[in-house]
């Protein structure tokens, strides 16, 4: 199974077809399971709208990325930042000590 973590550039090189586009679309095909956190559709909304206002886009092309925006996130698990991340965020450097190597933080 190939699964990922899909940070804000990474979909916003999707939406906004740029120079990794083929390589990002290529990678989203090849993903059996997508997470991330809830920020995504936060910072994406507020990338998308930044780049209509700046570049002086149509209505429809910022109705038409929003739409995209959201059937990109129908596909990805997203995970509330909460206590319980806070506190394996916090104990991670504890963790690196009794395991004695570098290893990923397991937030989702």
């Amino acid at each position: 199974m190939n699964a990922a973590y899909i940070d804000t550039s990474f979909l916003l090189s999707i939406i906004f077809e740029d120079r990794n586009y083929e390589q990002s679309v290529d990678c989203w095909n090849g993903l059996d399971a997508m997470f991330s956190s809830v920020l995504l559709e936060i910072e994406s909304r507020i990338n998308i709208y930044k780049h209509y206002h700046s570049s002086k886009k149509d209505r429809a092309w910022h109705q038409g990325k929003e739409k995209q925006l959201q059937e990109l996130l129908e596909n990805i698990n997203r995970k509330t930042i909460d206590n319980e991340v806070v506190l394996e965020i916090k104990n991670y450097d504890k963790r690196m000590n009794e395991i004695g190597g570098v290893i990923g933080l397991k937030l989702l």
